[in-house]
This record gives structure tokens, C-alpha cells and sequence, in this order.
């Protein structure tokens, strides 16, 4: 099958502005998780309402996951982009009035809720958006750099969010951490329409596979040989731990900080630490990942072909869950803020271990840098690359039934936790040692598991055809 031309024009404006839209939606996701300490003082909310308030963004963000998608196919991922990213830049805007309208009438958090749903289902819809437009503009060869600057603006975002946000709190009060995050997507969105390229029409990637992928992507998808796989259901289960354990976290570690080891306001800017740990890590990934899987591979230790692949994979997932798990458990038994956002940093730094994932032996070594630089950077726990492997017909399908299955954190376990902290505290908002133990030994728990259970069934052949 013939590819068709890509659209006339410069292809990095569109590819920079899609990557600040990544950008803004990571601050407009993370900002909460610092204001609600604040929040939770004006408005005396008790941990379980705090639970619901951060985890109603994800029961949102779930229902438009495939419908962005098809969305960007029929109408076109630009329009549907600036669509997204000003419906949750315009909720951004509208969560303190949210919040204090709600509480001046008998302290309810419904509308609130509802607004937070509403973001969640703008950011849903842009990232797939996004990607409709890169895969019909960008060139080919540069799929790889362009996907991979927009998975380092989650980690950018995410770091000046934490960062920006206890000093616009200290300084303006705590509605001014939305005002400022909220009216960026505004800023951005003309821009958008004038220099990003249309996006729209038929995918312009050539079919490597002709006329036998033409037909492959026709085929029925097999959904109980995908159920019944054990290759699949290890997959889907790193994906829901890494998801609960990062949740577990970006939600309520600043809490932590604050409400437990009586972390000041404007100093709730040093949980950003860990996300620079990490972000570097990925940096050297692209570095020196390539040498490290290559060395591994001439010790002849784990032999050659698909049992080579799964072998490295095993060797590099299990002792890193071991040693992530541990760390997250220690951290309710230390007193000191520094050890403990070190903790969090090095479990981080480890993540990253399994972006050396041994795949890209297989795609020849020209590639094998541009591979590793997007692995790095997109969650670093090789999941993502194993779909390839097991179903590589059928990876979108699988793929998006893993990650709606990953939101499922989000949704549940971030209101879990706030009602552990409720369940064991001592009183309004008085979450006690034994609250604090629960959430971090159980995100330690649900980490170490999903581990295991990878590394016992994971698989690099065809399991799903």
C-alpha cells in the first residue's frame, strides 16, 4: 500500500505546540495535589473527602480514552486538541468558585467533583488527539524524537507544578495555583490554530506489513485469547501497580509531608525532587542505555533469541520491585523529610531499570537509541513495548484495555487511601501513624506484586494472534 504524501508544511511547530499541550495538562493534573493541604484547612474537610476530590479527576479522564481517538479520526486531532485542552483549562479556571460555592452551601464537594470529572475528561481526549496529529504530519523518521519530547513535557510539567505551585500559594492563596495553570491553555490555543499543521484525513503511514496488515487490522479482535493470556494479564497487572503506586504518591505524598512530618507550605516545592531524579535517569537511559543492554547480552548469561529477551526482562523487573517496594514501605518509619524524598527518588530512579528493555535488539541498532529514548521517557516499566511483543496485531485494542484498567488507581485506590487515613486517624483530618503505614505498605504491596507476577508470566513471543 502506497503511502500518501504527508501535508505540505513545517511539521516541529505542530509537534512543539503538541508538546506543551502535554505540558499543561500535567500542570493542571498535578497543581491539586498541592493545594488541597490548603484546602483542607479552609474548608475542613476530612481526609475521605480529600481522597474523593483528587481521585473524581480519573472517573473523567477514563470515558474519553477511545472516544479522543475516534474523535481525531473523523473531525481531525487539531481541532480536537484545542477542543480538550480548553474544556479542562476552562474546569482548571473554574475549581475555586467550585470549592467555595460548594462549601457555602452546607459544605458540599459535588460540584466540585464534577468539575474535577470534566477535567479529567478534557485531558482524556488530548493526549489521543495529539498523537492523531503527529502520526499524520511528522515524518516517519522522526516518530520516534517527536513522541519522545512529548513524554518529557509529563515529566516537565509535573516538576514545575510541584515547583510553581507553594509559592503562588504562599504568596496569593491557593486558588491562584488554578488561575495561573488554568489560563495557559488559553494562551496556547491560538497558537495552536495558527501554526499547527490540519492533522486530519487519511493515516498517511505506509503500511510495512502491505496487504497482509491491510488485512490483519479487518480481523475480529480475539477478546477471550486476550483474557485468557497470562502474557496479557501480567501486563495489565505492572501497568495497575506502577499506575497505584505513582497515584499513591503524586496524590498524597505532599499530604504526607505536610500533615504528617509538618512540611511548611512553601516548601511542599521539594516533592518535585524526585520527578528530576527521574527525569535525569531517563536522560542517561538515552545515554548509555544501548551500551548496558549490549554488554549484558555479549556476557552470553541469558542467551539469544526470545528466551534472551525475557530473561533480561525478568532479571530487571523482579530486584527492582524488590528494592522500590522496600524503599516506599520504609518510608512511614523516618522521621526526616530528606530521607524520605530520597526514598521516594531512588524508587524512582529505579523505574527507569526496566526501560532497558532488550526488544530493540530485535528492530537492528540503528534504531536502538531513538528506541530507548522513548521507552525512557514514556513509564518506565516496559509494559508499553511488551504489548508489541505478545499482540502485535492487535496493540491498540490491548493496549487501551490495559491503561482503562490502569485508571482504575486513580479512581479507586486515591479515595481508598484518603478513607485508610480516616478509618486509623485520630479525629477531623487526623491521620495517624498506623493511616500513613497503611497507604504506603499497601501501594509497597500492590507494587511488589505486580512485580512478581510479571517477572513469573511474562512473556517476549505471540501470544495473542
Amino acid at each position: 500500500m502506497a503511502a500518501q504524501a504527508k501535508p505540505p508544511g513545517d511539521y516541529r511547530p505542530t509537534v512543539l505546540l503538541g508538546a506543551m499541550s502535554v505540558f499543561i495538562s500535567y500542570t493542571d493534573r498535578i497543581n491539586i495535589s498541592i493545594a488541597v493541604p490548603a484546602m483542607v484547612e479552609e474548608f475542613n474537610w476530612d481526609n475521605s473527602r480529600s481522597g474523593v476530590v483528587l481521585g473524581a479527576f480519573f472517573w473523567g479522564y477514563i470515558l474519553t480514552q477511545v472516544a479522543g481517538g475516534v474523535l481525531s479520526q473523523r473531525f481531525g486531532g487539531k481541532y480536537v486538541l484545542v477542543a480538550a485542552v480548553l474544556m479542562w483549562s476552562a474546569m482548571t479556571l473554574l475549581t475555586p468558585m467550585a470549592a467555595r460555592v460548594g462549601h457555602a452551601n452546607g459544605g458540599s464537594i459535588t460540584l466540585l467533583v464534577l468539575v474535577r470529572i470534566l477535567t479529567g475528561v478534557g485531558e482524556g481526549a488530548g493526549f489521543p488527539a495529539m498523537m492523531s496529529v503527529f502520526g499524520r504530519v511528522v515524518p516517519k523518521a522522526h516518530y520516534s524524537r517527536s513522541i519522545g519530547l512529548s513524554q518529557l513535557m509529563v515529566n516537565l510539567g509535573t516538576v514545575v507544578a510541584l515547583y510553581v505551585s507553594p509559592h503562588l500559594i504562599k504568596q496569593a492563596g491557593w486558588p491562584s495555583v488554578f488561575y495561573a495553570f488554568g489560563l495557559l491553555g488559553f494562551l496556547w490555543a491560538p497558537l495552536w490554530l495558527w501554526f499547527a499543521l490540519p492533522g486530519s484525513g487519511v493515516d498517511t503511514v505506509e503500511n510495512e506489513e502491505g496487504s497482509h496488515g491491510s488485512e490483519a487490522s479487518r480481523r475480529p479482535i480475539p477478546w477471550p485469547q486476550i483474557w485468557s493470556s497470562r502474557a496479557f494479564l501480567a501486563i495489565v497487572g505492572l501497568h495497575f501497580g506502577n499506575n497505584w503506586l505513582g497515584f499513591a504518591l503524586g496524590t498524597w505524598f505532599p499530604t504526607y509531608l505536610h500533615a504528617g512530618l509538618q512540611v511548611s507550605m512553601e516548601d511542599l516545592g521539594l516533592t518535585m525532587v524526585p520527578y528530576v531524579a527521574k527525569g535525569a535517569m531517563s536522560l542517561a537511559a538515552l545515554r548509555w542505555g544501548d551500551q548496558l543492554v549490549y554488554m549484558i547480552f555479549r556476557t552470553g548469561a541469558t542467551g539469544t533469541g526470545p528466551n534472551a529477551s525475557k530473561r533480561v526482562r525478568q532479571t530487571a523487573v523482579l530486584p527492582s520491585s524488590i528494592i522500590i517496594a522496600s524503599l516506599i514501605a520504609l518510608i512511614p518509619f523516618l522521621d526526616s523529610v530528606t530521607l524520605c524524598i530520597l526514598c521516594v527518588a531512588i524508587s524512582f530512579c529505579f523505574q527507569v531499570c526496566h526501560a532497558f528493555h532488550p526488544s530493540t535488539l530485535a528492530v537492528g541498532h540503528r534504531h536502538l537509541t531513538d528506541r530507548l529514548f522513548l521507552q525512557s521517557l514514556v513509564e518506565c516499566c516496559g509494559f508499553n513495548v511488551n504489548i508489541l511483543e505478545v499482540a502485535p496485531t492487535f496493540a491498540g485494542p490491548v493496549f487501551g484495555v490495559s491503561n482503562s484498567i490502569a485508571c482504575i488507581p486513580g479512581m479507586l485506590g486515591v479515595p481508598l487511601n484518603g478513607r485508610l487515613l480516616d478509618i486509623l486517624g485520630d479525629g477531623q483530618n487526623g491521620a495517624s501513624y498506623a493511616g500513613w503505614r497503611a497507604v504506603f505498605w499497601l501501594a509497597a504491596g500492590i507494587y511488589f506484586g505486580a512485580g512478581a507476577s510479571y517477572t513469573w508470566n511474562c512473556e517476549a513471543t505471540v501470544q495473542i494472534s
